[in-house]
């Protein structure tokens, strides 16, 4: 469900992120011209504009659709690692308006070039590790249930251990307890990021 705690819908939230890539603009000394900043509203069925079939029209007449695209598309890009390095506490708003804007059908959705934090490539990488190292120990357990056990309880050994990391599977996704390890090994990520990287 996405949270509406900052924006009461599409347009507050477009509102936003247009700020944040104008003043970016402004910062590079390219500043956007008023067409180009009506545009990054535009939306074919959800809030936009009242004229925007017009601005549209005109835009498609001015403009170099692709160089304005790579322009926002970089000026989100350095908006966002500048709010990151200079007003941290504006990052859940850049989150929470693209959230927004990802369930309705919005150009400026598609210009958007927002990074993934560093924390979440780390926990990426991280969670392939743990995968791997849990195909190879079960990959281990089955090697050695194939030499230990006897051939009538082999099988309901491989059950067991199939139902044991389902169990585990399902304690971390759906339990507090799962969400809260899930969150401290985030943490680590982000603490680990912040200390080394």
């Amino acid at each position: 469900m996405i949270s509406h705690e900052n924006f009461a819908d599409s347009m507050q939230a477009k509102r936003f992120l247009v700020s944040r890539i104008s003043a970016e603009a402004h910062r590079q000394n390219d500043d956007l011209s008023d067409l180009e900043e009506k545009m990054l509203y535009f939306s074919e069925s959800f809030p936009t504009l009242p004229d925007m079939q017009e601005i549209a029209r005109e835009f498609e007449e001015q403009a170099d659709i692709d160089a304005f695209e790579a322009r926002i598309g970089v000026y989100s890009k350095n908006a966002y690692a500048y709010d990151r390095n200079e007003n941290p506490e504006m990052i859940h708003l850049w989150k929470e308006a693209r959230a927004i804007l990802k369930t309705e059908d919005h150009l400026l959705t598609g210009l958007l070039h927002l990074p993934r934090p560093l924390a979440d490539v780390v926990w990426l990488i991280l969670a392939a590790f743990g995968l791997i190292f849990i195909m190879l120990c079960f990959a281990a357990a089955a090697e050695w249930i194939q030499r230990n056990v006897p051939d009538q309880t082999r099988d309901n050994v491989l059950m067991l251990l199939i139902a044991i990391i389902a169990t585990g599977t399902a304690v971390v996704k759906f339990t507090a307890v799962g969400k809260k390890l899930a969150n401290w090994f985030g943490e680590i990520a982000y603490k680990f990021v912040d200390r080394f990287i």
